[in-house]
Order: C-alpha cells, then sequence, then structure tokens
C-alpha cells in the first residue's frame, strides 16, 4: 500500500521553529519528523511514499535527495487543503492508500490497521481513546426536570490521529481547497461507507505542542 505524507503546511503552531524550516524536517531526538515517519512506515513494510509539499517545499526536496530517500515529490502551487493535496497526487493512486499528517510521532501498528480495514468502505480514520474526568457534578436534564446527576463523573471519547486509509473510489470526493475533516468526512458519512481503527498505541501531534521538541523531553505523549 502506498503511503502520502501531508506537508506542505506553514506550522504556525510551532513559530518561529518554522520561520525557515517546515514543520516535517523538525528535529525529534535527533531525527526529523519525516525521518521517524519514514522509518515507521517502512517497520510496516511500506516503502511507496509520496511526499504531499507546500510550504518550503524545496527545504523538503533537498532534504530528501541528500539522505536518499525514496520519495516521489508532488508539490502544490498554491495551498489547496490537506483533501486537495492528496487529489494533487491522483495520477499516483492507482488503488487504496495510506495518508499520514506530517506532524505525528507515533507507534500505531499499521499492519494491523491494513490487515483489519474493510475494503467497501471509503474511508477508515484512525481513533484513540482519550479519557477525562469532570471536576463537578454534571446534571441531565429533561424538560423542567433533572433527570440524572453524577458526581465528577469519567468521560470517554475518540479522537481522530490524523492517519487515514482512503479508498480509490473517494477521490470523486475530493476538492481542492477542501479539509479532510470539514468536508471529506461529513461527505462519506452521508454514504454510510467509513469505518475506524482504534489504536492505544503511543501518539503525539507535534504541531499542538512545543514542549515535545525540547531535548530535555525523553517520553511520547501516552494516549
Amino acid at each position: 500500500m502506498k503511503a502520502i505524507i501531508l506537508c506542505g503546511g506553514k506550522g504556525k503552531r510551532l513559530y518561529p521553529l518554522t520561520k525557515n524550516t517546515p514543520k516535517i524536517l523538525i528535529k525529534y531526538k535527533g531525527k526529523t519528523v519525516l525521518e521517524h515517519i519514514i522509518s515507521h512506515l517502512k517497520k510496516h513494510s511500506i516503502a511507496e511514499v509520496i511526499l504531499a509539499t507546500g510550504f518550503l517545499g524545496e527545504e523538503i526536496e533537498q532534504f530528501v535527495k541528500a539522505k536518499k530517500i525514496n520519495a516521489t515529490i508532488v508539490k502544490e502551487r498554491t495551498p489547496l487543503g490537506d483533501a486537495g493535496a492528496i487529489l494533487n497526487c491522483k495520477e499516483y493512486l492507482d488503488e487504496d492508500f495510506l495518508v499520514y499528517n506530517g506532524d505525528l510521532i507515533t507507534e500505531i501498528n499499521l499492519t494491523k490497521l491494513i490487515n483489519s480495514y474493510n475494503k467497501e468502505n471509503l474511508l477508515t480514520v484512525v481513533l484513540k481513546r482519550n479519557k477525562i474526568k469532570i471536576q463537578e457534578g454534571i446534571a441531565e436534564l429533561k424538560g423542567e426536570k433533572i433527570s440524572e446527576f453524577k458526581e465528577k463523573p469519567i468521560l470517554e471519547f475518540y479522537t481522530n490521529c490524523g492517519i487515514y486509509i482512503i479508498s480509490s473510489k473517494a477521490l470523486g470526493f475530493l476538492k481542492s481547497g477542501n479539509s479532510i475533516s470539514k468536508q471529506l468526512i461529513p461527505k462519506i458519512l452521508e454514504q454510510n461507507k467509513i469505518g475506524y481503527f482504534i489504536s492505544e498505541s503511543k501518539w503525539r501531534d507535534i504541531g499542538k505542542d512545543i514542549s515535545l521538541l525540547r531535548e530535555d523531553n525523553s517520553e511520547i505523549y501516552v494516549a
């Protein structure tokens, strides 16, 4: 299975680190995020990689050549959104493919994901389980009365990990300027063709947490 790594964003939340460096080339534990992702893909026998670049794409291309990373580079000339960036790679997508956000440090079992996904689905979303303890009592309302009262409950929910398997049949749902979460997922939900894979593995979005990039931070957040 081929993998598209989305690495065209500006990394605004990591500024000034990303002023002159693409987010995917920022180092964590002595290696760039790109090298971590490539290693993760190789571990699960995914060798065909497409880099969907944009902002500072030339820096990524130079790095790939210098490190002799085997990857196809597809650069967007203007911002296309993550769904549009995938569509921009259409000529290389003749079968179902993996999509991997370019700001992730994770140990998700991609082999298990690929072996278990239902090919009848147009989209499979990798999810992680989260729990939050509410520090106050919660009231459930019914009409003008309280129907139930829960004291400091623990809420469990599932969040998007930014890794997907997309069917080649779903390419027709992609549009330039669109987002996976805001446009593609709702459209495929309407078709009742969206599946999920729950992972308990280590996962972190470095684009949201600059503290993860500090040299003294030795652990990946455990979801």
